[in-house]
């Protein structure tokens, strides 16, 4: 997971217990794209054949890497929107969330 306004950061587990809470409460909240690595998620603009959602509802099944983004402050979740990753366009760097590169690697 990513911090807020920085693509350099590794972890942010002081909100995951959080991310982890909405997503019981709110299943639909966190759909994940699926790419081959964050650098094709990040070239495809999130747009996937297939997709998972982060919570009770996560296919146990899945396989491979799933990425996402979330709003800075609750509600994290955005929804089928946050399957998007934001580009910066004044720049070429990406600007991302707190949960921008989340590899569920379920194998």
């Amino acid at each position: 997971m990513l911090q807020a306004a920085t693509a350099y950061n590794l972890c942010s587990h002081d909100r995951a217990w959080r991310y982890y809470v909405e997503a019981i409460s709110s299943p639909t909240a966190f759909p994940a794209s699926a790419a081959a690595d964050y650098d094709s998620w990040i070239a495809s603009a999130g747009q996937s054949k297939q997709s998972i959602y982060l919570g009770d509802l996560t296919n146990t099944r899945a396989q491979g890497n799933f990425y996402l983004t979330t709003n800075s402050k609750p509600d994290f979740g955005k929804g089928a929107e946050g399957m998007k990753p934001i580009i910066n366009t004044t720049s070429n760097e990406t600007n991302t969330t707190s949960l921008t590169k989340l590899l569920l690697n379920l194998r």
